[in-house]
């Protein structure tokens, strides 16, 4: 019986450790059963408190000669040691190089995930860039909550197209509005002459006032004068400052140089500030001072409102020289009048339905919120 116990316990000692359970202790409780086995039960129940009481007393040696090997039994415990620095790093160097070599095995499948990912999130860049300039962000003007847009309507539907003429009847009747100013409705190509080689560049037509209302202030130099927009006036131009360091190389000599454009020379009087955009990215700019006739629609307007003037009251007034123009040039202006909407809503208005239902395409962002050439789909004709 003894045997059978002593064996049981044994077994519950980890394998590795059993050679060190001393057989004397098989011996000691032998000894102490000899005389007493024929009690029967009570001889069983004493040789099983016995053989555990060994069994207990064989532990207690196991683990006091576990503590005598330590270096010291009165050794300070040492406080835990901290994690190491850059171990996170060093994990995360593991994960990255355990997860390229997992996508290497898969080539193929692995270009084509990247490259899906790459299109969505060039994408959705690309189509927060431009919401963001054309529907969120303000425009880079000073006062810009005051600019206006001035679109021509004819018999309720509008076409933005004005003619010289009509814009100088609003500019000088008008009491609402601040200033207003033209801008010839597309961009021409120059040549550039009396350099090294000659050259083409962009420009367009504005009339003299176009900076002032947009507050532009030149970067060098100064804005066009009103007599400078008088067709007997010298020419002169503004250029761009990227033109300015393109073909002066940003020197201050280039404010009252001489340009000769499509042979005609034209003195520099200003460079326009980095950045600066309205409607078109062009190089060259020239005074407006083409006569010109009713009939003749080529020129949109934006003016600026006078500080505490609603836009509501400044088109009542506009409705109310539109009557007059309409009594005056009946042939002309029976159906016609003038519509002014705020600046940033009417550059808006042709590409927010298209960037709230995710537009095929992504232009590039503009500080007017459109890429050039785009703001011609906020003038589409449409129902007033």
């Amino acid at each position: 019986m003894s045997d059978s116990l002593f064996e049981m316990l044994r077994r519950l000692v980890p394998n590795r450790q059993r050679c060190l359970f001393d057989p004397s202790y098989h011996d000691l409780v032998e000894e102490h059963l000899r005389d007493d086995r024929r009690l029967g039960l009570a001889f069983r129940c004493r040789a099983l408190m016995l053989i555990m009481q060994c069994h207990t007393l064989w532990l207690r040696d196991l683990v006091t000669h576990a503590l005598s090997r330590r270096p010291s039994d009165h050794t300070a415990p040492q406080p835990p040691t901290p994690p190491q620095k850059g171990r996170l790093m060093h994990s995360l160097l593991q994960d990255f190089r355990y997860a390229l070599r997992t996508l290497s095995k898969s080539p193929a499948y692995t270009t084509f995930v990247v490259s899906v990912l790459a299109l969505g999130i060039g994408a959705n860049v690309a189509m927060f860039s431009v919401t963001n300039a054309a529907l969120l962000r303000t425009l880079p003007y000073p006062d810009a909550d005051r600019l206006v847009m001035g679109r021509a309507t004819f018999g309720g539907r509008i076409n933005p197209w004005m003619s010289v003429p009509d814009f100088r009847d609003y500019r000088d009747q008008t009491d609402a509005l601040e200033s207003l100013a033209a801008i010839f409705g597309f961009t021409t190509g120059h040549t550039i002459t009396g350099g090294a080689e000659p050259e083409r560049v962009s420009g367009t037509i504005a009339s003299v006032n176009l900076f002032r209302t947009l507050g532009i202030t030149p970067l060098m130099g100064r804005h066009f004068t009103a007599d400078e927009g008088e067709p007997q006036a010298a020419d002169v131009a503004m250029i761009s400052y990227g033109y300015w360091q393109r073909k002066f190389g940003g020197t201050p000599q280039a404010v009252g140089s001489t340009l000769i454009v499509d042979g005609t020379p034209h003195i520099v009087v200003g460079v326009l500030p980095a950045g600066f955009y309205f409607l078109f990215d062009v190089d060259l700019w020239r005074p407006l001072r083409l006569p010109d006739s009713r009939n003749n629609h080529s020129w949109l307007t934006v003016g600026r409102l006078k500080s505490g003037v609603s836009l509501e009251h400044a088109q009542s007034e506009m409705d109310v020289i539109s009557a007059q123009l309409a009594e005056a040039y009946p042939t002309t202006h029976e159906t016609k009048a003038f519509l002014l909407t705020d600046l940033q809503e009417a550059l808006a208005a042709g590409v927010r339905p298209s960037l709230l239902l995710r537009a095929r395409s992504s232009p590039s962002a503009r500080p007017s919120g459109l890429r050039k050439g785009d703001w011609r789909a906020s003038f589409s004709p449409r129902v007033s």
